[in-house]
């Protein structure tokens, strides 16, 4: 992310955050959301909002702060674009609230997705013990999350993406945060599938396989609630750690 944030263009000039991010559209889009991820002692806050559309066009909004000097960039094809940087909360402010409409959109999507029917065959047994793993695994995350915002001395970083990458493919959301990595896929036969990974090392490994596997049908909206509740926690962590 260094590498990208100290990438020189020419012809850059100084423009609106607030013009830019108001210009963010989530639909049809694969959206990933980075959060204080690889900080350093220079860089004590950074967000990264990146988009990418079924032709692989990605575009970047970064708000970062670098000795307390406050700065948003935007990316185009990983080529700096354009900033605007001041020293008080409105870029936070309007960056936060990109960030809501992000956490907002993702879940009324995926609301959307749940309430198609399927006629593939389940057991609720399998499905409640599925439900079950996944209460007694977020309990730990909610809680480390609940400590962030409460103690100043502590900041919250994570990730979370949603969308598809090409049409053809299912909508799926990601959510890495601590040692957790959970996988949703909204199957389009109206299955939902859950899969988790537990990083001893607290960095995702690509050659690890999933901890933990189920789909659900029959009660996939209340497996669904149990990760609303997660993202609403993240996303408030992200607020708090942005004032």
């Amino acid at each position: 992310m260094r590498e990208i944030l100290n990438r020189v263009t020419a012809f850059i000039f100084p423009i609106s955050a607030n013009e830019k991010l108001k210009a963010i559209d989530f639909s049809q889009k694969f959206v990933s959301l980075s959060i204080n991820k690889n900080l350093t002692d220079k860089i004590t806050m950074n967000r990264v909002i990146q988009l990418e559309d079924t032709n692989h066009n990605i575009s970047q909004y970064v708000l970062f702060t670098e000795n307390n000097e406050t700065r948003f960039e935007f990316y185009k094809k990983n080529s700096l674009v354009s900033f605007s940087k001041n020293q008080d909360d409105i870029l936070n402010l309007d960056y936060i609230d990109k960030i809501t409409e992000l956490f907002d959109f993702s879940i009324g999507r995926s609301k959307e997705l749940l309430r198609n029917g399927s006629e593939v065959a389940s057991d609720i047994n399998s499905e409640t013990k599925g439900l079950e793993w996944i209460k007694v695994s977020l309990i730990v995350l909610k809680s480390a999350i609940n400590k962030a915002m409460e103690d100043q001395t502590l900041s919250f970083d994570g990730q979370f993406f949603c969308g598809q990458r090409t049409p053809d493919e299912d909508y799926q959301m990601r959510i890495q945060c601590l040692s957790l990595d959970f996988l949703l896929e909204f199957i389009s036969d109206g299955r939902l599938r859950v899969s988790a990974w537990n990083y001893k090392n607290l960095e995702p490994d690509p050659t690890a396989s999933p901890t933990f596997i189920a789909e659900f049908v029959m009660i996939k909206q209340k497996v669904f609630d149990e990760f609303i509740e997660l993202l609403v926690l993240m996303s408030r962590a992200t607020t708090k750690i942005s004032k």
